[in-house]
């Protein structure tokens, strides 16, 4: 029962410090300058950084399933995986700043933030299960 709490910890701890972290420094910030301005997530994250944050995960489980007692070509087929997954995530930020700056195309940040979350939940479920699988594969030895 452990296992799967560990797993969610570790994987939590860098998506919280990638979502959360931002957005209270945005209230903070707001609140010190005495702004009526409330940033919500949505408004922080409407470009499509969540697909960042989602790169930073990723990045952070294939270092686990890199230090993990598994074969070579299992780590390989994990870390393919999950890099997809991440990059795809990423791909969503890097696709829509390049609309709104190379383009001059219209923002349309409904649709922005909805397939960064999209993207973003993906991730993190991917990297869960990772996560979760890697802990159970170092208790069995």
């Amino acid at each position: 029962m452990w296992l799967p709490l560990q797993s969610f910890g570790r994987v939590g701890l860098f998506f919280s410090l990638g979502v959360l972290g931002p957005w209270i420094m945005a209230r903070l910030w707001a609140r010190q300058r005495g702004s009526s301005y409330r940033p919500t997530l949505a408004s922080v994250f409407h470009r499509g950084e969540l697909g960042l944050v989602s790169l930073g995960v990723a990045a952070a489980v294939i270092w686990d399933v890199g230090a993990a007692p598994l074969s070579t070509a299992l780590i390989y087929a994990v870390t393919f995986v999950v890099a997809a997954v991440g990059v795809a995530a990423g791909a969503a930020w890097v696709v829509i700043h390049c609309r709104a700056v190379g383009l001059g195309a219209n923002d349309d940040a409904p649709r922005t933030f909805r397939e960064s979350r999209n993207l973003a939940f993906l991730t993190f479920s991917v990297a869960l299960v990772t996560e979760i699988l890697l802990e159970h594969a170092r208790w069995l030895r």
